[in-house]
This record gives C-alpha cells, sequence and structure tokens, in this order.
C-alpha cells in the first residue's frame, strides 16, 4: 500500500515538471484557447448563372453569400463585422460599380452585385470573374461572342472609278484586307470576270488576325483565245469564310480595255 501511494505522488510530480516546460506550456495554453473560444464558422458561395456578351458590352453579375456559424471552419471573425470581397478580373476588364462591403453578423443569404465593362477586343470564349472572401471563393463563367467583319484597306472610291487596261499587257493592283473583331478567322478568295478575262490571286487561301493587314496582289490578263473584249467591264474579289462560305466582303474594279486595234 505504502508503495502505491509513494508511486502515485512521483507521478504527479512528473506531470508538474512536464507542464513547467515553456514550449509544453505554450502548446497547453493554445489547446486551452482552442477549446474555450467562440462558435467557429463558414461561408457558402453561390455564383450566378453563364452569361453571353458581346465584347464592348457591361455585365451584370450577382453572387449568394451565406454566413454560418454553426459548422466548424478556420478564417474571419463574424464578429468583427464588415469585409470587403475582393474581386478577380480577366486582363483589361474594369470592376464599373464594385459590390458593397459584406456584414458577416448577418446569417441570412445576402446578394453582392456587381457590373464590369468588357473591352471591346475581349477573345471570344469563356472568362472568369472570381470572388473571393477570406479563404472562400467561388468563379462565373461569362462567354464572350465571337463578332468581326473584314474591311477592304485603300480608296474606297475605287470600286466605282474606271481604269484604263493596255490589254495586251496584265493589269495587276495591290490591295489589303483587315479583320476588325475579337477571333481570327479563315477565309478565302474567290474572283469574279466576264469571259475572256483570266483573274490571279497571290494566294487564294488565308489566316486572318484582328487588327492585323494581309496584303493581297491580284493580276488581270485578257484570254488570247477570248474574241473582242467589251469597252467596260467588271472584276471582282469575294471574301468568303473558309467553313461556311459566306460571303464577308467584296471588292470590285471597273476596266476600260484598249489596245493597239481599238481607236
Amino acid at each position: 500500500m505504502w508503495l502505491g501511494t509513494h508511486e502515485c505522488f512521483n507521478g504527479l510530480n512528473g506531470v508538474g515538471r512536464w507542464l513547467e516546460s515553456p514550449s509544453t506550456a505554450l502548446a497547453w495554453a493554445f489547446l486551452c484557447l482552442l477549446c474555450c473560444s467562440s462558435k467557429a464558422w463558414s461561408l457558402e458561395l453561390e455564383a450566378p448563372a453563364e452569361q453571353r456578351i458581346k465584347p464592348g458590352a457591361w455585365l451584370s453579375l450577382a453572387f449568394v453569400v451565406t454566413a454560418d456559424e454553426q459548422q466548424r471552419s478556420s478564417g474571419l471573425d463574424p464578429a468583427t463585422g464588415h469585409h470587403e470581397p475582393k474581386i478577380d478580373l480577366p486582363l483589361g476588364w474594369t470592376l464599373v460599380v464594385p459590390p458593397r462591403q459584406l456584414d458577416l453578423t448577418h446569417h441570412k443569404p445576402q446578394t453582392l452585385t456587381l457590373a464590369v465593362a468588357v473591352p471591346a477586343d475581349a477573345p471570344a470564349g469563356r472568362h472568369a470573374i472570381s470572388l473571393s472572401i477570406g479563404p472562400w471563393s467561388v468563379a462565373a463563367e461569362v462567354m464572350v461572342e465571337a463578332v468581326g467583319r473584314i474591311e477592304w484597306l485603300g480608296d474606297a472610291q475605287s470600286d466605282q472609278a474606271m481604269a484604263r487596261w493596255w490589254s495586251d499587257r496584265p493589269w495587276s493592283v495591290d490591295e489589303a484586307v483587315v479583320l476588325v473583331g475579337n477571333q481570327s478567322l479563315a477565309v478565302r478568295l474567290k474572283t469574279k470576270a466576264p469571259e475572256g478575262v483570266l483573274v490571279a490571286l497571290s494566294e487564294q487561301a488565308h489566316r486572318l488576325v484582328p487588327g492585323v493587314a494581309q496584303h493581297i496582289s491580284i493580276e488581270v490578263r485578257r484570254d488570247p483565245n477570248s474574241g473582242q473584249l467589251p469597252k467596260r467591264l467588271a472584276i471582282a474579289v469575294d471574301v468568303l469564310d473558309a467553313n461556311t462560305g459566306k460571303r464577308l466582303a467584296t471588292r470590285r474594279w471597273v476596266l476600260a480595255p484598249f489596245n493597239d486595234d481599238m481607236n
């Protein structure tokens, strides 16, 4: 019996010496703080449904945030009150109307609305707009539509102007087309000319990149097997969508052929 009491006393002394260690005491204090702290909490973030938008337009997004103090999680303390949401935008996009501050003392769903300006040259396709609050984040998907048009560079009056053509020699012209839009496009060129006139292009298939001019050389020859040419004739080059065949743009020239046999 005396031996058992002596062993218990020595054991208690050992626990006391263990608690006297600085590192052990700090760990014990941290454990007590966790056990005695107030309720932990978490957030539930809900992103809006995917939206489609044209480049150059404004976009409105509504995120839903719900604070839950019943679930145990690490993060911000709702007792601190208001928290500033963080918004991450694609490169070149602008936050026009920022969301309001979030009051975490209210445990009902809250809607955070923001407005974003999409640049006119935003690439076509899906983009993400992220909302972050502490360690929680969610992303909304935005689909930017593909838009574009083809423009012929140079003098716009050349379609109506008439050029003299020495029909015994080739007639040539250098032109350029440019794609104005937010997505590259594969095109092919198609020539139109009256019977007895041959039209050759430097290249028929092109891959147009927005804002980059594509130069095209056009040469017109008289078919040696043809008869008399009219006093005025028109030739044209159509730019077609390589996938759908849809005509996107046209350039025309009016030629007045002559040679030594003509007055």
